[in-house]
């Protein structure tokens, strides 16, 4: 599991979201003070951005698949019970 511990001081920081799928995180730390300069092969930087992907569990994503699709069945079913409810009291009148 990543954790989102060094992109704590991000400036900028937005999850890009495929559902059920994967997540892209992007984090961006802009220095204002040149002592907190990124450093980098003895390069300094004052903007640093990381780039973290992180993938979901193949079971969790059965798991939510299959309990939506029992969901949607029994909300169909449910309507269509009602549906002919409705038309047996319209046929009476």
């Amino acid at each position: 599991m990543w954790l989102v511990r060094d992109q704590t001081r991000a400036n900028y920081l937005e999850e890009i979201v495929q559902p059920m799928r994967e997540s892209i995180f992007i984090a961006a730390l802009e220095s204002r003070d040149p002592l907190t300069y990124h450093t980098v092969a003895d390069r300094r930087f004052q903007n640093r951005v990381v780039v973290k992907y992180a993938q979901s569990d193949v079971v969790v994503r059965l798991v939510v698949g299959m309990a939506g699709l029992w969901l949607l069945l029994w909300i169909i079913e449910g309507v269509l019970g009602e549906l002919g409810s409705i038309r047996s009291l319209l046929r009476r009148r």
